[in-house]
């Protein structure tokens, strides 16, 4: 029985970090191949930048474009961007609050002429102590 096999190639990574930020630019092409290779390729490029400032909060940010094709017809298109921000104080109580807010935005391009652009925004709050 014909198997197939994943293969991943990552074509740039960059990492910056220090004690207070680090930023990552990370792009990978994978490819998935094989006797019974169905031609699928996906590309995705991606940027993401975190933040912490005193160890309390922490903001994060990054965007990634996938672009998919199937036997080199173009089947997906999408940007998406996504943005968080979470507070956890030191306090002298039992065990230490979170409150985090996360945003984020999904843009469909369309791959055929029929289809309309579409777009997705989910945000989610979470509120909760860690022991």
């Amino acid at each position: 029985m014909n198997m197939l096999i994943p293969i991943t190639r990552l074509l740039a990574l960059i990492i910056f970090n220090n004690d207070l930020s680090s930023w990552t630019i990370a792009s990978s092409f994978h490819l998935l191949g094989g006797k019974l290779s169905l031609g699928f390729k996906l590309f995705d490029p991606g940027f993401q930048c975190n933040k912490s400032f005193a160890k309390v909060v922490r903001l994060s940010a990054g965007s990634t474009y996938n672009r998919s094709y199937s036997n080199a017809a173009l089947v997906g298109n999408i940007l998406s961007h996504r943005a968080q921000f979470s507070y956890s104080p030191k306090m002298k109580i039992y065990g230490r609050p979170l409150l985090s807010l996360k945003a984020i935005y999904v843009n469909r391009f369309p791959v055929l002429v029929m289809q309309t652009q579409t777009g997705e925004l989910t945000v989610t709050a979470n509120l909760g102590v860690n022991f």
